[in-house]
């Protein structure tokens, strides 16, 4: 469904824009925002495909992928939104530092999110295949999201000696993406680009509590407190920035297509973040007094988060009618900057005063199969390489966990006339290295090991029926603006002729007499 309206396909356009915004809800509240970039893939046909998509991009999350595409999307694609399903598993082996000996910590978190959402459509004048060659749309992206909690506690009696203590550890990481794409097609080559808002929001949050008591063996067992320590500190950040990408797609012939966009680094409009600090502490020797001290800023803490460049490539073959395959090569340029400006308390949090991204590739790989004309196979691989620099086995300062992770994707599709399904699956697994924090010594930081395994699950097409309405709804709203008017006016009933009064030319038969006399009937003789 197209319009050869622009101005009426971009008014519509700009309606069903709003309808996402406020369908899609605001964003929430950092550990592999700063690390990695394919925590998530997204786009419910890539996803299925790996992430290879930039030489195929006709879908709304073209915005991601290339631009370009949107001038070649099929009528009005509509996407309510692909949601997430995920289970995220993380252990940190002797990641917590006790005196009696190190414990591990293990989480497995259920998450469940919006990935992306989005319109796109094609308007303006036809070339000479019919079809318009501008496309425009609008795009809402979630590209990153992260949740870690780590919590332990334990209470132990070694001789006259009980130790009690609890530590919890959380972060909450969310960035969240929405923009326009605009894009024309000149005969084979598409160009387009897209430009984001991007907001991220993020907090961590950490107590710790250390007692240690003296314990008199009894009956009845009593204990003194000798020493405690506490601490408690939670830092939230919140950064808007624009984003532009720009993308190029070529359709070099029948099979081969090839695409290219490349993203800039982003644009800071604003940042602002908060922090609170208390520390209790109670020495084991009672000369000493104890300390409690407390430091809050409310605001006013300058926080940065800039999207390093990227650049995109990939092609893609369709040997033939039935086959499609994909591969995408992904370079993301090295960068440093300051996330939040706390300078030495942000060591608390085992996070690095200034970050630092290493130059990096990763690949995408993926195919699509028809197993029947409306049931579609997919299948893809993909890289998340972590662009944090090495750990040391030692260090004075915090270093961000280096985990390099692998993944594969699958997905099955079931296309009807009036709706479409598509069951998916993607599952990646990577080990590496990260830090524990040692507490009271010069090297306050040790290198341990990670492991992080990431499944996520996505049933789409149940939505679709609301696109298939919009799409209905908008047929009948481009029928009106072709008629000038978006409410037809009220249709008439044809007034019945009135019958002709007879003339001096007319016979007493009805017959008119000016009609020539070839087709008069002439009365027969009488007799």
């Amino acid at each position: 469904m197209v319009c050869s309206s622009g101005l009426g396909t971009l008014r519509h356009i700009v309606l069903l824009c709003g309808l996402f915004w406020m369908a899609w809800g605001s964003p929430g509240l950092a550990w592999g925002q700063d690390t990695h970039y394919q925590n998530y893939i997204m786009g419910q046909r890539a996803t299925g495909m790996g992430g290879a998509f930039t030489a195929i991009a006709n879908d709304p999350s073209a915005a991601w992928y290339n631009p370009a595409g949107f001038a070649s999307v099929e009528g009005l694609q509509v996407g309510i939104g692909l949601t997430l399903y995920g289970l995220e598993y993380r252990k940190l082996k002797d990641g917590l530092f006790r005196p009696e000996g190190q414990a591990d910590l293990e989480r497995l978190e259920f998450i469940i999110f919006p990935s992306t959402a989005g319109v796109a459509a094609r308007f303006g004048p036809r070339d000479k295949t019919g079809k318009p060659v501008w496309g425009a749309g609008f795009s809402i992206l979630m590209p990153y999201r992260s949740q870690i909690r780590f919590r332990t506690s334990f209470d132990e009696t070694v001789s006259t000696s009980r130790r009690e203590a609890t530590y919890i550890l959380h972060r909450d990481d969310q960035t969240f993406m929405a923009g326009p794409t605009l894009s024309r097609r000149f005969g084979p080559i598409s160009l387009g680009i897209t430009l984001l808002y991007t907001h991220r929001a993020f907090g961590w949050m950490l107590t710790e509590n250390d007692t240690l008591s003296d314990c008199q063996p009894s009956r009845l067992q009593t204990c003194v407190v000798g020493s405690a320590n506490s601490v408690t500190s939670s830092v939230e950040g919140f950064v808007g920035q624009f984003n532009f990408r720009v993308g190029l797609l070529a359709q070099i012939n029948e099979k081969w297509r090839l695409g290219v966009s490349a993203s800039f680094s982003s644009i800071r409009l604003w940042g602002d973040g908060n922090f609170f600090l208390q520390r209790y502490s109670v020495p084991r020797d009672p000369k000493q007094t104890p300390t409690n001290s407390f430091n809050r800023r409310p605001s006013g803490l300058k926080v940065t988060s800039p999207l390093p460049w990227e650049i995109r490539a990939g092609f893609a073959v369709k040997p033939n009618d039935r086959l499609l395959l994909a591969l995408d090569v992904v370079f993301h340029s090295p960068m440093k900057y300051t996330l939040v400006d706390l300078e030495e308390e942000v060591d608390l949090f085992q996070y690095p005063r200034e970050i630092t991204r290493q130059l990096l590739f990763n690949v995408n790989f993926g195919g699509e199969y028809k197993i029947k004309p409306f049931v579609p196979f997919r299948w893809g691989l993909f890289t998340n390489l972590s662009s944090a620099p090495a750990i040391p086995e030692t260090s004075s300062v915090p270093y961000l966990p280096q985990v390099h992770m692998f993944g594969a994707t699958s997905s099955i599709g079931l296309r009807l006339w009036r709706i479409s399904f598509d069951l998916g699956v993607s599952v990646s697994y990577g080990e590496g290295f990260a830090q524990r924090f040692r507490p009271g010594t010069v090297v306050a930081f040790e290198r341990v090991r990670i492991r992080q395994l990431f499944a996520h699950f996505y049933l789409a097409g149940a939505t679709e029926m609301l696109g298939r309405s919009l799409q209905e709804l908008w047929k009948q709203v481009q029928k009106s603006v072709k008629r000038g008017s978006l409410i037809s006016a009220p249709r008439k009933e044809p007034v019945p002729a009135k019958p002709k009064e007879p003339t001096a030319n007319t016979s007493s038969s009805g017959q008119d007499s000016s009609e020539p006399s070839s087709n008069r009937k002439t009365p027969p003789p009488a007799r």
